[in-house]
């Protein structure tokens, strides 16, 4: 397998309202969209090795709610 390099950035803020507390989380997965391998396959027609990557530049949110 080929080196992976995955660079992953993420921001969190609480704060209290009257009754419950919020989290919210804001983040990036895969920064640099870099392409990871995450299987390896052998192409028998082409006879050669073929990669597949599951994850792309992704973002993510959160809000939390505690009472």
């Amino acid at each position: 397998m080929p080196t992976v390099f995955r660079l992953d950035l993420g921001w969190q803020k609480t704060f209290k309202s009257y009754r419950a507390e919020h989290s919210v989380n804001v983040g990036i997965c895969n920064v640099t969209n870099h392409f990871n391998p995450f299987m390896l396959y052998f192409d028998a027609i082409t006879e050669s090795w073929k990669e597949i990557a599951l994850l792309p530049i992704l973002p993510n949110f959160s809000w939390r709610v505690t009472f």
